[in-house]
C-alpha cells in the first residue's frame, strides 16, 4: 500500500494496511458516499488549515461504492490546492457509516483521529486546537465542536428546535467534560485511535448502524460514546472547534426530520439494554413476557393519545418515534435478548472494563 507524497495521490485497493505503530499526530478522516458534489469545500476547508506545519497529518478519504467518481474529483481538487499534507483513498466494499469508519480506525496510522464529514467544512485552527486539547488531557476519548449551518435553500421555522439532530449548534453550556446523559454528535469529532482500534481487533461491533446511502444516521454516534465511557474516558466539548455545516435542501424538509425520528425509535431499545446493564442492573422488561408486553401496551396508549393530541411538529415526531418503536417490539423479543447478552459479553472486555487491571488513561 502506497502513502501519497504531498504532490501525489491515488486510489487504494481493498486489501489492509498491515499493523503500525500508532505515530505521534492526527489523521483526518473523511467517509464518502457520491460526495463529488459535496466535497470542493470540504477539501478547501482542509488545505486553509493554519499553523499545522509542525503537526503530523494526513487526508484519509475512505470511498464507500460510490459511483460518481468521488475519488477522482478528490485526487484532481487535492492536486489543485497543493496538497499541503498527505492523502490516502481507501475503497471499502461495505457500503455504510460504520463499516466505513470502523475501516478508517484500521487504516489511520496516527494515534489521534479526526472525523470530518464530507459536508463539514472546518474552522482554520480546528485541526491544531483539537489536537491540542487531547494531547494536553488523556482523560478524553472522544472530543466534539459546535457546528453552524450553511443552508442551501430557507430553512423551515421549526429548524433551529431539532437543530442538534442535524449536527448542530451547541453540545454543552460550557467547554469540558460533558455529565453522564450527555453524548456527542459525530461530526467533527476527535477519537483516540488506539482506544478504537483496540475494541474492533477483539471483536466489538456495533449493535447500531450508521447512516448508509440516504438512510439517516441510526445512533451509531451514541454507541461509541458510551463505549468511551465504559472505557474510562471522558467526552468534552469545546465551543471554539467550529465547523460549517452544509445543509441541502431535502434534509430542511419535514419528512427528512420524521426519518430520523423513526430511527430513534427503532434504536431506543438497545440504548435502554446499555442504560440498564451499566447501572448494574438487569433486563427485566426483556426476560419478563408479561413486562415486555405492558412496554408495548403502554406505548400504544401514548401513540393514540398523541394521535388525537394536534399536528404540531413535535406531536409528529413523537407519534413517529413511538410507532417505530412499537414495531420494533413486535415479534422481535428473542432477538433483543441475543442482544442483551452481546452487550453483557461487552463488559468482559478488558478495554471496556478498568476494573480489569486497564489503566483508562494509557
Amino acid at each position: 500500500m502506497l502513502y501519497l507524497s504531498k504532490s501525489e495521490t491515488s486510489v487504494n485497493s481493498n486489501d489492509q494496511r498491515p499493523e503500525i505503530d500508532l505515530r505521534t499526530g492526527l489523521t483526518v478522516v473523511v467517509c464518502c458516499y457520491n460526495s463529488s458534489l459535496r466535497l470542493m469545500p470540504t477539501l478547501e476547508h482542509l488545505a486553509a488549515q493554519q499553523d499545522i506545519q509542525s503537526l503530523p497529518v494526513e487526508l484519509l478519504l475512505i470511498d464507500n461504492v460510490s459511483t460518481d467518481g468521488t475519488a477522482e474529483m478528490a485526487k484532481r481538487k487535492w492536486a489543485d490546492l497543493g496538497a499541503p499534507f498527505s492523502m490516502l483513498i481507501v475503497y471499502e466494499p461495505k457500503p455504510g457509516l460504520s463499516h466505513a469508519r470502523r475501516r478508517a480506525i484500521f487504516e489511520a496510522r496516527y494515534e489521534m483521529l479526526l472525523f470530518c464529514d464530507d459536508d463539514n467544512w472546518l474552522s482554520p485552527e480546528y485541526l491544531t486546537k483539537g489536537y491540542t486539547l487531547m494531547q494536553i488531557n488523556p482523560k478524553i476519548g472522544l472530543l466534539g465542536g459546535q457546528g453552524t449551518p450553511v443552508f442551501e435553500s430557507d430553512p423551515p421555522n421549526w429548524f433551529t428546535r431539532f437543530q442538534k439532530s442535524f449536527a448542530l449548534g451547541p453540545q454543552h453550556v460550557q467547554n469540558g467534560k460533558l455529565p453522564e446523559g450527555n453524548n456527542l454528535y459525530g461530526a467533527g469529532i476527535f477519537v483516540r485511535t488506539g482506544f478504537f482500534r483496540g475494541l474492533f481487533s477483539s471483536g466489538l461491533f456495533s449493535l447500531l448502524s450508521g447512516r448508509s446511502g440516504s438512510t439517516p444516521s441510526s445512533g451509531e454516534d451514541t454507541e461509541w460514546c458510551l463505549w468511551c465511557r465504559m472505557g474510562g474516558y471522558e467526552l468534552h466539548y469545546n465551543e471554539e472547534l467550529t465547523f460549517k455545516h452544509f445543509i441541502s435542501s431535502d434534509r430542511t424538509k419535514e419528512k427528512y426530520l420524521i426519518r430520523l425520528a423513526q430511527e430513534k425509535g427503532k434504536s431506543e431499545l438497545i440504548f435502554f439494554i446499555y442504560r440498564d446493564l451499566m447501572r448494574g442492573g438487569s433486563v427485566q422488561w426483556i426476560d419478563s413476557l408479561f413486562r415486555w408486553y405492558w412496554e408495548i401496551i403502554k406505548r400504544l396508549v401514548l401513540f393514540f393519545y398523541f394521535a388525537v393530541k394536534g399536528s404540531t411538529i413535535e406531536v409528529r415526531l413523537k407519534r413517529a418515534r413511538l410507532r417505530y418503536s412499537i414495531m420494533e417490539r413486535i415479534g422481535n423479543r428473542k432477538e433483543y435478548r441475543k442482544c442483551v447478552f452481546t452487550v453483557k459479553s461487552f463488559f468482559s472486555n478488558p478495554l471496556l472494563n478498568p476494573s480489569c487491571g486497564r489503566n483508562p488513561l494509557q
